[in-house]
C-alpha cells in the first residue's frame, strides 16, 4: 500500500511560507533470515508508521529559490509473525535548497 498522507501550506508572508505534512504507510513481506550455522528461517512481516515534517521556507524571487528548513519524525513498527520485534525512530534537523525552472 502506498503512503496515504496530508500536506498543509500556510502563507505568512509575501515570500514565507509554513510547511507541515504527515503521512502513514503499513508494509508486508516475507522475509528470510539465513545462517550458515542455523536452519534458514521465513517470517511473515508487517512495518507500519508514521512520517512528519514542520519546516518554514523563505522564496528568493530574484533568484528563483526555495530555502526551507525544519524538522522530520519518523516511527516504524516491525512485527514478525504477529511478535513485536522492533521500533525505529528517526528525527533530525532538514534543510534544503529548490532552484525552480520555467519550460
Amino acid at each position: 500500500m502506498p503512503p496515504v498522507g496530508l500536506g498543509y501550506t500556510l502563507l505568512l508572508s509575501e515570500n514565507i511560507f509554513l510547511l507541515a505534512n504527515l503521512s502513514g504507510f503499513y508494509l508486508w513481506a516475507e522475509e528470510e533470515n539465513k545462517s550458515p550455522t542455523q536452519p534458514t528461517v521465513k517470517y511473515d512481516a508487517k512495518q507500519y508508521g508514521i512520517n512528519s515534517t514542520l519546516s518554514i521556507a523563505y522564496y528568493i524571487a530574484s533568484a528563483s529559490t526555495t530555502i526551507n528548513i525544519g524538522g522530520r519524525y519518523q516511527y516504524m513498527k516491525i512485527d514478525r509473525d504477529g511478535k513485536d520485534n522492533n521500533k525505529h525512530e528517526f528525527y533530525g534537523i532538514t534543510l534544503m535548497a529548490t532552484y525552480t525552472i520555467s519550460i
